[in-house]
């Protein structure tokens, strides 16, 4: 939690550093996670900070669940019967790099990027099971499910010449220190940014 907190503070002080960005850029992305997109590129947009807000979509991590069930001292001499994800909240802080991509004929700026940043999930999770003395009686419980750690992001982007759009696709890599530590997640999906203060190119 320690190692996350400090993260945090550097991008703040990198934010605080690099205040004449090239741009801003607010938009949204579908996949996993869903939710919206805060970028603030710096050093002539060979680098960048982004802020994510969203959720994951139903149905993502199933299996995550159940095996957090099955971890869970609280479901001791407890069967297992379902699961649903009631809500969650996902929070993400990267720090990229950007490269530029030469693709003859297409104008506008073409980029593959890679970073690293600070992954958070939180979700409310209602599990049915039932008791190994009354496996007849089924009962539930909602459990909160933090899942925290660092990720490593890889994606392309695209700004064009004269609209002040950029599109983007992505997969991360996500590594949980909490609360199952070491468990790695793939992530991934596609974007729209509007580019705000003189965006477009």
């Amino acid at each position: 939690m320690c190692m996350m907190k400090n993260f945090f503070l550097l991008l703040i002080l990198v934010v605080s550093e690099n205040c004449l960005a090239q741009h801003d850029g607010i938009g949204f992305c579908l996949g996993a996670p869903v939710g919206m997109s805060y970028k603030k590129y710096i050093s002539n947009s060979t680098r960048a900070i982004e802020f994510g807000l969203g959720g994951m979509p139903r149905g993502i991590q199933q299996q995550y669940y159940r095996n957090s069930f099955e971890k869970n001292n609280d479901f001791d001499n407890k069967d297992y019967k379902n699961h649903a994800v009631e809500g969650n909240v996902v929070l993400q802080a990267r720090f990229l790099f950007h490269y530029p991509l030469v693709v003859e004929g297409v104008e506008g700026r073409f980029e593959w990027y890679w970073g690293v940043g600070a992954f958070m999930k939180i979700a409310k999770v209602d599990y049915t099971y039932t008791d190994n003395s009354s496996p007849s009686i089924q009962e539930s419980k909602t459990e909160t499910d933090l899942d925290l750690g660092p990720e490593f992001p890889l994606g392309l982007e695209y700004t064009f010449k004269d609209t002040p759009l950029t599109i983007f696709t992505e997969a991360s890599l996500f590594v949980e220190i909490a609360n199952r530590p070491g468990i790695p997640a793939f992530y991934g999906g596609i974007g729209l940014r509007y580019n705000l203060y003189g965006g477009a190119l």
